[in-house]
């Protein structure tokens, strides 16, 4: 968990994302995350979208002299809207953390 409430999956260097995924247990980790952050396990689109690119990003970055960059995998952002008749923004939680109504 980040200041704020902020959420994410997993937060390391390029390098060791990419020796993680090398090795297999990037995507062990990440289903493990979702799962406690969720609730319930990640759907097969989900993990293959994660084994298709997040290994591709880490290997461009560490290829680029950039391996020493910080990756912030799954960041769950706060949604931005603004209210009608109001210029002032608003903040929507996203849906995992929302109120059922």
């Amino acid at each position: 968990m980040l200041p704020g409430g902020k959420a994410l999956l997993l937060r390391a260097s390029a390098k060791t994302v990419a020796v993680m995924a090398f090795d297999g247990s990037l995507f062990l980790h990440l289903a493990d995350q979702f799962a406690h952050m969720h609730g319930y396990r990640p759907s097969p689109s989900e993990a293959r979208s994660w084994e298709c690119s997040i290994p591709v990003l880490a290997a461009a970055l560490t290829d680029a002299g950039l391996g020493d960059v910080e990756m912030m995998l799954e960041y769950a952002l706060l949604l931005i809207a603004s209210v009608p008749m109001s210029s002032s923004p608003v903040c929507i939680p996203p849906p995992e953390n929302r109120p059922m109504s």
